[in-house]
């Protein structure tokens, strides 16, 4: 079958198709697109490198020992921020780095010509060919001369405010406190790990984690903090770009899954309230009450719950001693046990409280308050536990470590 005799126009589409300029323009086509795919790959690892020399430096600070001088030494790029302020009797200054392709982006994307349904189309294309949005913002708190708290996060999309769409942060603190005195939520895990913690936020529960927040105490032991500092952004120029916290820290949610089993172990153990834990407390807690009660009586009622029947115990106290904080807003007289606690794993799933009640009246009971803790509210008093909490010493209070919505 002769297909150039029975097929003219298909045959001649064909040859031009084919042809010699045909090829070369599919040449042409294909090196432009490498050329387009391989420019802003290039400026992403050059990106990423400064934002290495920047974390390195930082890995290199040690919160009140490090002074500016040699911060300004040790961490690249920094700019002083003109703004002061006061902290007790000392001032602070601000230094900041901020690497970012923020104003490219917003130039091609929103201040452009391009109309508004077509916008996330583009942005599309765009991150297909590796351009996408980057942010990496640091910034450096410098107290009468020395580094008094360190921040970063990255963020691999635009939105606002910055913080919120950061997938990776990390954040040194002396000490949890909030203005106004407002109650913070003390969960679990940072009972167990007050000097490391790591928050997880997911946009479906049970989906993948789409940001993390990490924040550690300046006196937080090294091997806790030796790899805060220490991300992989090769995902920025990969095919796919970041789509989780993971692909740049793994090691950050290796941390909270050990923190947890933990967490679940001491709950489950025979000293679920440890005095460390407590001494922990009262150290970095600043808002919290702690307060030493006496039992006058607990009584046992039955309770039916759907069908459930089980065992609830109500206590009468009387206050023996204000160890930190306040009593005022308290009242000791018909307090129900807790039956169930938030789970270590789940905050809405529950499990056993394990803090048994008072057994007899004039047994003393230390109570936690000021914060929202969801365990080991009401503790029973050994020797060695009120030794710790007198003991314990409270960490400077700092403005900058001041929690604005809830515990990071």
């Amino acid at each position: 079958m002769n297909f150039q005799k029975y097929f003219p126009g298909a045959f001649w589409i064909y040859r031009i198709a084919t042809g010699k300029t045909a090829r070369r323009v599919y040449l042409a086509m294909a090196v432009l697109l490498l050329i387009a795919a391989t420019a802003p790959r290039i400026r992403s690892m050059l990106m990423a490198r400064k934002i290495h020399a920047v974390l390195a430096g930082m890995d290199k600070i040690r919160i009140d020992e490090t002074t500016e001088g040699q911060l300004l030494k040790t961490v690249p790029f920094l700019t002083r921020n003109p703004n002061q302020r006061k902290s007790g009797a000392g001032i602070e200054n601000f230094y900041s780095v901020e690497i970012t392709n923020e104003n490219d982006w917003e130039r091609l994307i929103f201040n452009s010509f391009l109309p508004a349904p077509a916008r996330p189309i583009v942005a599309e294309m765009l991150d297909w060919l590796g351009y996408r949005y980057k942010r990496f913002s640091a910034l450096i708190v410098v107290l009468d001369g020395k580094v008094s708290s360190v921040r970063y996060g990255v963020s691999p999309r635009l939105g606002f405010p910055r913080a919120v769409v950061e997938m990776i942060s990390v954040q040194s603190v002396h000490a949890f406190w909030a203005e106004h005195a407002h109650p913070i939520e003390i969960d679990s895990l940072h009972d167990e790990s007050p000097q490391f913690g790591v928050t997880v936020w997911k946009h479906v529960e049970g989906g993948p984690s789409s940001s993390v927040h990490v924040t550690y105490t300046a006196d937080a032991p090294n091997e806790r903090t030796s790899d805060v500092f220490r991300i992989n952004l090769r995902c920025f120029w990969g095919f796919r770009g970041c789509t989780t916290p993971e692909e740049m820290a793994p090691q950050f949610l290796r941390n909270k899954a050990v923190i947890e089993a933990k967490a679940i172990s001491r709950l489950r153990g025979s000293e679920p309230c440890p005095a460390s834990m407590l001494r922990a407390r009262v150290r970095y807690l600043l808002d919290a009450d702690v307060i030493l009660l006496e039992a006058t009586s607990t009584k046992k009622e039955e309770a039916n719950e759907e069908g459930e029947r089980r065992d609830e115990f109500v206590s009468d106290y009387k206050l023996k001693e204000v160890i930190r904080g306040g009593a005022k807003h308290y009242s000791w007289k018909e307090i129900l046990r807790a039956y169930l606690i938030p789970a270590p794993w789940a905050p809405l799933e529950r499990i056993l409280n394990p803090v048994p009640p008072p057994q007899r009246p004039g047994d003393p009971v230390l109570f936690f308050g000021g914060e929202f803790f969801d365990s080991c509210r009401f503790v029973p008093v050994t020797a060695s536990t009120l030794t710790s909490v007198r003991n314990a010493t409270l960490a400077p209070k700092r403005p900058e470590d001041a929690v604005v919505m809830g515990l990071q």
